[in-house]
């Protein structure tokens, strides 16, 4: 039979990604934001479908989690979606906080899954798990904030305003490394207290 995760996959996703193309605001962004997820979605599959690596169920949640954001912004266009705006006013800033809020969640709920990939690297030393792991979130990060910047120099304006959503803002890609890195190191210390709390009690 198969596990709910792979069905996730193969009915859930699909519906999600036909739903963000729809009335899409433009065809360009959404083929850079949806990029990441077709191409996450097939190796996540791959990986569990071959038993080659097996994450928990908690982690497989937060990866479909995450996903459904660049969903969201390639529908929209992540400095138009409209919680974005709530977020923004909620945390009293005139600007869209969706890229904020996208980016702070890929440190925070893709730190565990990566964790549980590094658990299958033989080592003696934990701390280079979770060194690697942290390592990864701020690589992509980057390698994303430098994808934005081609973008911006390559791209006409509205594509550029539609994907890079800087929102005239000069620190905006340091900013959302920062966000990631947050994220991260949030997760990250929840992750060492419940393991050592479960070491404790076992």
């Amino acid at each position: 039979m198969m596990p709910w995760h792979q069905k996730i996959i193969l009915f859930f996703f699909p519906l999600c990604i036909i739903w963000s193309f729809i009335g899409t605001v433009s065809i360009g962004n959404w083929v850079l934001e949806i990029s990441p997820v077709l191409v996450a979605l097939p190796i996540v599959f791959y990986l569990d479908y071959k038993h080659r690596i097996r994450l928990s169920n908690f982690s497989y949640f937060c990866v479909y989690l995450y996903l459904l954001f660049p969903i969201v912004q390639a529908h929209y266009g992540v400095a138009m979606v409209p919680s974005g705006f709530a977020l923004g006013e909620w945390l009293g800033v005139h600007r869209n906080m969706f890229d904020r809020a996208t980016h702070f969640l890929f440190g925070l709920l893709l730190m565990l899954p990566l964790l549980e990939i590094f658990d299958y690297v033989p080592t003696k030393k934990a701390f280079l798990k979770y060194y690697l792991a942290l390592s990864t979130i701020l690589a992509f990060s980057a390698i994303y904030e430098i994808l934005e910047w081609i973008v911006n120099v390559s791209a006409s304006s509205r594509l550029s305003f539609l994907f890079v959503a800087a929102q005239e803002d000069f620190w905006d890609s340091s900013k959302d490394m920062a966000m990631a890195a947050i994220g991260a190191l949030i997760a990250l210390f929840i992750i060492l207290l419940v393991r050592r709390n479960k070491g404790a009690r076992g």
